[in-house]
């Protein structure tokens, strides 16, 4: 049993450790937006981050945002996945770091690095080797769905809950159990708060093929 911990533990700390390696080539890869000496250009600047700002905004006095009274006359704001009035991750990055250029920063980072976080996640799920994960995961951090569309919010919102959501599918399929479906499930319906209602269609074709493929090839 000492034994077996001991390999436990060592398998753990290797996942760690090339986690942090991918973080760290992430980080290093947008130095500029951390030391505040670029911004986000077109959609980041003019659409999204005020979004998060108004979000924001109505975080801290502990409300969300229904309506948006300075765009094209009054829009309701509750009515635009987009936004992300009721996202947890938009609403609590607001509540802490407030509507800042910091903070939408930080938002936009944490959930682009959500997606390499889902592909360690769904490698470990299906014994790859950590290193493999890694290499995977930088390839699919700087694929060009993010790197050609990383002005848009919620296309980087929606592509980095796909691996989360297949990491749970899987988990479902290998204990032959409902908990992790349910999982999935939730998040999937976590990204939409977020999202491009388009590409959270898409994600949900992409988990029916997985599941028709993993049944199919057992």
């Amino acid at each position: 049993h000492v034994a077996d911990a001991s390999v436990v533990s060592v398998g753990s700390s290797q996942w760690f450790v090339w986690l942090g390696i991918a973080t760290a080539v992430f980080l290093v890869s947008n130095q500029a937006l951390l030391r505040g000496r670029a911004v986000g250009i077109w959609d980041a600047e003019s659409v999204f981050y005020p979004y998060q700002v108004l979000v924001a905004d109505h975080a801290r006095p502990g409300r969300f945002v229904s309506w948006d009274p300075w765009s094209s006359g009054g829009l309701p704001a509750a009515g635009e996945p987009q936004l992300g009035a009721y996202s947890p991750l938009t609403v609590a990055v607001g509540l802490v770091m407030g509507g800042t250029g910091a903070g939408y920063i930080t938002y936009w980072l944490a959930v682009w690095w959500l997606g390499g976080l889902g592909i360690f996640m769904l490698a470990r799920t299906l014994r790859a080797p950590p290193w493999g994960a890694c290499v995977v995961a930088l390839g699919y951090l700087f694929c060009g769905v993010y790197t050609g569309q990383a002005q848009h919010m919620p296309l980087t919102a929606a592509f980095s809950f796909l691996p989360l959501v297949i990491w749970r599918v899987e988990a479902a399929f290998a204990s032959a159990s409902l908990r992790p479906a349910v999982e999935a499930g939730a998040l999937w319906g976590m990204s939409a708060l977020a999202a491009y209602p388009g590409l959270i269609v898409i994600t949900a074709g992409f988990v029916v093929l997985w599941a028709m493929g993993r049944w199919l090839c057992d």
